[in-house]
């Protein structure tokens, strides 16, 4: 009996607290999370495309900024959402991301004045899909984006955010963005400070530079450190970089001391339930790019595309013919037939040609033998897979349509760009939206009423009553978000208004006990029934 009770009380103080959470803990699409959207992406993981796809729309017109990074940041989001960032629609204006953040921004240095992070972003930004240059006048080119970042280049090797030290965390970015450039036979003059004169380089060498320092700058723990402090997000900045050139960290002597690699440095961080600190605490931050970059490794271990490679997963066709000709390089002795493995290596488009991560040791020996290096890059047209919408609930929306809704804002958001894809007529969601932005500015001027009346020094009943027959012809909600000081408003002129809340929680309190004491009554009168 005892047991049944206990067993009946934590059932519905459970169920209690589930309904109060969900009520408080509505999940908020209000802000665009790239990285997580990024990240989900190249888990292969289901999500709800269409949510993040409004909200990349809903940032966007309202988006005005120098800073380039949120431009690359939103081209990343909207491949993840089966978005074409060169051709986003939003209220009959087009929006083309590579054009606003890459291309045109080269007359006015955009990318420059925000420093080597945003050369780095535009860079992969641009490689994600490998999109082809636009060759308008005056516009940037990937070639001049490269050039740029080559020559902030240091002299020990690797970069920096700012001075002459190198960092783990900018090096391993740079690194990122330059992968796909390893086996790129194009030479750029540059200034180096190493050699204090003007010399000419290719990526690779840039490359195994700052692979070097990179590998000089690991702790005793595998770890890296950035600005004085060993972390987490630096050692996976690091691995990161490292299975995106193909370095596999548990063999390179570069990236191994003590005994420890790049992977006892990030475990060193890690927390019960796949969770990592920075510092002796839980870190979000750490805790996702330490996730991106183990999912990185685990792509290099299985010949998959690389985290920012972002075009379709390699076929088993296309990944055993990479897989093939690596070990067909990696054998290579005298009888090799050079000239034929160098074909079968064109043979790969120049897009994924940076997966034959040891192609430098066939170029060595076609270098020996007098074969000529002939490279043509192609860059074929982009196109985004469009988003397959398999089903949706119809008469859902035809319900918060009919209640229109502050609270359902994002909702709507939502069933726009449902329609949107589908072709459907969406002037219905609209007009709600419409209806709500102008309800929301409706509750901004009267919440900016009642504080300049409550600044005051003299209560004015006369406006005290034109406040409170405003906050009577809000609609939609509206009053739902008028600030508490409203209160203060209405005693002006002998009112109060009640907070129904604890009323609330008390009708369900007495709910939940008289439902309680009815069920044991129940379990006592079977118990007695049966003894009878």
């Amino acid at each position: 009996m005892k047991r049944a009770l206990i067993f009946i009380l934590l059932l519905f103080g459970f169920a209690f607290s589930i309904n109060l959470k969900a009520e408080s803990e509505e999940i908020n699409y209000s802000s665009v999370n790239d990285w997580l959207v990024l990240k989900y992406y190249k888990q292969d993981q289901d999500f709800n495309k269409i949510y993040y796809r409004a909200q990349i729309k809903e940032y966007l017109k309202t988006l005005e900024t120098d800073k380039m990074t949120e431009y690359h940041r939103l081209i990343f989001a909207s491949l993840a959402c089966n978005l074409d960032p060169r051709n986003i629609s939003i209220d009959n204006q087009e929006y083309d991301l590579l054009k606003i953040g890459v291309f045109d921004t080269k007359q006015e240095n955009l990318l420059e004045k925000q420093g080597l992070n945003s050369l780095i972003f535009s860079l992969l930004a641009l490689d994600s899909m490998r999109f082809p240059n636009d060759e308008i006048e005056d516009y940037y080119t990937r070639e001049d984006i490269i050039h740029e970042i080559l020559k902030k280049e240091l002299k020990a090797g690797g970069f920096a955010y700012i001075g002459t030290v190198p960092d783990p965390d900018i090096t391993s970015m740079t690194l990122l963005a330059l992968s796909k450039y390893q086996n790129d036979l194009t030479e750029y003059r540059v200034y180096s400070k190493r050699e204090n004169r003007i010399i000419n380089v290719r990526v690779k060498d840039v490359i195994n530079t700052a692979l070097d320092t990179l590998g000089s700058l690991q702790g005793e723990d595998g770890d890296f450190s950035s600005f004085g402090s060993y972390n987490c997000e630096s050692t996976s900045q690091v691995l990161l970089a490292l299975s995106s050139l193909g370095v596999d960290p548990l063999l390179d002597t570069r990236f191994i001391k003590n005994g420890n690699t790049v992977l006892d440095g990030l475990n060193k961080y890690k927390l019960e339930e796949g969770k990592y600190k920075r510092g002796d605490n839980y870190s979000e931050i750490a805790t996702r790019q330490a996730e991106e970059a183990l999912l990185s490794y685990n792509k290099y271990l299985n010949s998959q595309r690389t985290y920012y490679d972002l075009l379709p997963e390699f076929s088993e066709t296309e990944r055993a013919k990479i897989i093939n000709l690596k070990s067909k390089i990696d054998a290579i002795n005298s009888t090799t037939n050079l000239e034929a493995l160098y074909q079968e290596y064109l043979s790969i488009p120049y897009r994924d040609r940076f997966y034959i991560y040891n192609y430098n040791k066939l170029e060595e020996k076609l270098v020996e033998n007098g074969i000529v290096l002939n490279e043509e890059k192609e860059y074929p047209e982009v196109v985004i897979k469009a988003l397959v919408i398999d089903n949706y609930n119809s008469a859902a929306i035809e319900q918060d349509l009919n209640e229109i809704m502050i609270s359902k804002y994002n909702k709507y958001l939502y069933y726009k760009e449902l329609y949107d894809i589908l072709k459907k007529d969406d002037s219905l969601i609209i007009d709600a939206i419409s209806l709500i932005k102008d309800e929301e500015i409706k509750v901004a001027r009267l919440n900016k009423q009642i504080k300049d009346f409550l600044d005051k020094t003299e209560e004015d009943e006369e406006e005290a009553l034109l406040i409170k027959e405003s906050y009577e012809s809000l609609k939609y909600g509206g009053k739902d978000y008028i600030t508490e000081d409203y209160n203060e408003v209405l005693k002006v002129i002998g009112e109060e208004k009640k907070d129904l809340s604890f009323y609330i929680y008390l009708s369900l309190i007495i709910a939940f006990i008289g439902l309680t004491t009815t069920l044991v009554f129940v379990i006592i009168k079977r118990r007695r029934a049966k003894r009878l």
